[in-house]
């Protein structure tokens, strides 16, 4: 299992996606911009975080993370960047 975090920008076009990608979030946290496909024509770009060079969020989960739990614990170290 791989925890993935999407988030999406609405009101923004393909262009701006990628000036917010190019920019540095923290020296922590990346956000590596994705395709969005659809069968109903163009949807707004989407984002995934993660750490940095990491490819997906999983690493930012503290050992005592729950899968079955209603909230999950992040790396306090990351929670200042993540805000």
């Amino acid at each position: 299992m791989c925890l993935t975090i999407s988030v999406e920008f609405r009101g923004i076009g393909r262009k701006e996606a990628e000036s917010i990608a190019a920019q540095t979030l923290s020296n922590k946290l990346e956000l590596q911009l994705q395709e969005p496909v659809s069968l109903f024509g163009p949807r707004t770009p989407f984002f995934s975080l993660s750490e940095v060079g990491e490819g997906c969020a999983c690493s930012m989960l503290t050992d005592n993370a729950d899968w079955n739990a209603p909230t999950w614990e992040f790396q306090s170290t990351l929670l200042e960047d993540l805000a």
